[in-house]
């Protein structure tokens, strides 16, 4: 197998898990791959700061089951956005932890400095 091929085969999204006992159900974080990453960035930038979407879109497109698989769809952010806000929090820094998204990333992402 070529270094291309190893490297195209490679299993380099990380995933984490999180026991949500509001829910009864684990929930898994998952990394998101640079298509992803570089769209949710210019869905960013073209909000205003206070955006209440941010973080449950943030959640959206990286809760997944234990497949890998997203839980949630776009369509389901209205209803995200009435869960309770101390889940929704929790899940979504650890989204942020995955995905390496710190307050600095997030401003620099929305094109300030």
């Amino acid at each position: 197998m070529s270094l291309r091929d190893r490297i195209l085969a490679a299993k380099d999204l990380k995933i984490e898990s999180e026991f949500v006992p509001e829910w009864g159900e684990t929930v898994y974080i998952r990394m998101l791959n640079v298509e992803e990453r570089l769209a949710h960035e210019r869905w960013v930038r073209s909000q205003p700061e206070d955006s209440d979407e941010m973080v449950v879109r943030l959640l959206w497109l990286t809760a997944a089951d234990e497949n890998g698989d997203w839980v949630f769809r776009e369509s389901d952010v209205k209803e995200l956005l009435k869960k309770n806000p101390d889940v929704i929090i929790r899940l979504g820094r650890l989204a942020a932890k995955v995905n390496r998204l710190s307050e600095t990333e997030v401003t620099a992402a929305k094109g300030e400095s």
